[in-house]
């Protein structure tokens, strides 16, 4: 009788402990939404792929949603803990009130100016060209006003006018000759300089601060996640950091992930890996003159002030 009292005890015992470690063990949940798959928006892909959630024992509900104004209404509306967004759509949002917190930043990807045009040699030559741009006005069309007015002070529509497409389009309305010159993001630009477009512009070359690349987006969290699940954030930013690492010794992986799950040319993305830079890091200062920028575009509300700055970013979170 006593030796079944001691062999239930010690089962008791390991039943308990296991499901003790079991619970140890149980992945956390984090709410993600980012905009389509891309370099700056890949991580919830790349990290499913790679097994890197679930090595950092991570549990992501990942909602792609088709732009970052629409991550940012869900994000606004709750739906989300973590999310990837354009600055801009941040900063509005903050002046209006949302709660919400930059902790960290998205991989480097080149706006790329290029031209089939054999009279188009560098920037300079656009005067009385027409470039063909995205569709919305972006970081793109913003930084080559910036950089046409301070080397050659050119001004748009007077020294030279744009043609608005659909990114997929540029390409096509440069070999129709309806356009002289474009910029937009990767990898349709990649795509375009594969069907024969020069480069009119080196890396980082169209940027508010060129040679440096434009970081159009950054990580934002929930000031109530961040209050509540601070280990979870600095996990998630440590998975992001380890996958960067990854990638960028891995191009094979990077390539693939990315052309499978966005659909766009193997090739085109293979080309337009070359210039990503991983990273998780946020320059301030950059994103500084980034902001100003966009004000004097008018596309903030209001300009961002010191004071704005420092409570609208975080950088405490990443891994040293």
């Amino acid at each position: 009788m006593k030796r079944m009292a001691v062999v239930l005890i010690l089962v008791l015992c390991f039943v308990t402990l296991s499901s003790a470690a079991g619970f140890a063990q149980a992945p956390d949940t984090v709410r993600l939404l980012t905009a389509r798959p891309g370099w700056q928006h890949g991580f919830p892909w790349f990290g499913m792929d790679l097994g890197i959630w679930d090595k950092n024992k991570l549990k992501l509900q990942h909602t792609a949603l088709d732009s970052s104004r629409s991550v940012m209404e869900a994000f606004a509306a709750g739906q989300g803990d973590l999310a990837t967004i354009n600055v801009s759509i941040v900063a509005n949002a903050f002046f209006r009130g949302v709660p919400l917190v930059v902790v960290g930043g998205v991989p480097l990807s080149d706006y790329v100016a290029f031209t089939m045009n054999p009279d188009v040699k560098t920037l300079k030559d656009l005067k009385g060209k027409k470039v063909a741009v995205w569709a919305v006005p972006s970081e793109g069309s913003i930084a080559l006003e910036h950089v046409l007015k301070k080397d050659y002070g050119y001004v748009v529509n007077k020294d030279f006018t744009y043609v608005r497409l659909p990114a997929p389009n540029l390409c096509t309305t440069l070999q129709r000759k309806e356009a002289d010159a474009g910029v937009v993001f990767e990898p349709y630009a990649s795509g375009c300089l594969l069907e024969g477009a020069r480069r009119i512009a080196p890396r980082g070359g169209i940027s508010f601060d060129p040679p440096k690349m434009v970081q159009s987006s950054v990580i934002i969290a929930s000031p109530t996640f961040l209050k509540q699940k601070a280990e979870v954030v600095r996990r998630f930013l440590r998975a992001c950091r380890d996958m960067n690492t990854h990638l960028a010794k891995n191009g094979n992986d990077a390539i693939n992930i990315l052309a499978k799950y966005s659909g766009e040319p193997k090739n085109a993305v293979a080309k337009s890996y070359e210039d990503v830079v991983f990273t998780i890091a946020v320059d301030l200062n950059f994103h500084r003159i980034m902001l100003d920028q966009y004000f004097e575009a008018k596309m903030l509300t209001q300009k961002v002030s010191d004071a704005d700055m420092a409570k609208l970013y975080d950088l405490s979170y990443l891994p040293k």
